[in-house]
């Protein structure tokens, strides 16, 4: 289990990115939201869940509740997760077309 800091810290990066984007400071209840982000730290660690929190604010669902991300930090994780899995294949596509474009070039050089 992990321990309580944490969850502070994830609650500051909440209200951080919640004032940033709205210009106020959210209206929050840290000692209940703690064990929420504690579970979330328990289970993807603190860097995934730090991950995690700043693109629940990237996403187009307005207003950003508290209570939105820690009952749907999976369906988050999972977005996240996909969204790097099509960065790696986009990558791997890049790469693939940079070097048939090359062979092309020097078959038709050669011709």
């Amino acid at each position: 289990m992990a321990t309580v800091k944490p969850a502070y810290i994830l609650l500051g990066e909440f209200e951080r990115l919640f004032k940033e984007k709205y210009k106020t400071r959210p209206n929050l209840n840290k000692y209940k939201h703690q064990h929420g982000f504690t579970a979330m730290v328990d289970q993807y660690g603190l860097d995934e869940s730090r991950a995690i929190t700043e693109h629940f604010f990237k996403m187009e669902r307005p207003p950003h509740k508290i209570e939105d991300l820690l009952y749907n930090y999976e369906v988050v994780k999972e977005v996240l997760d996909r969204i790097r899995e099509d960065e790696v294949n986009r990558a791997k596509l890049r790469e693939e077309t940079r070097l048939r474009v090359e062979s092309m070039r020097k078959w038709s050089n050669n011709e």
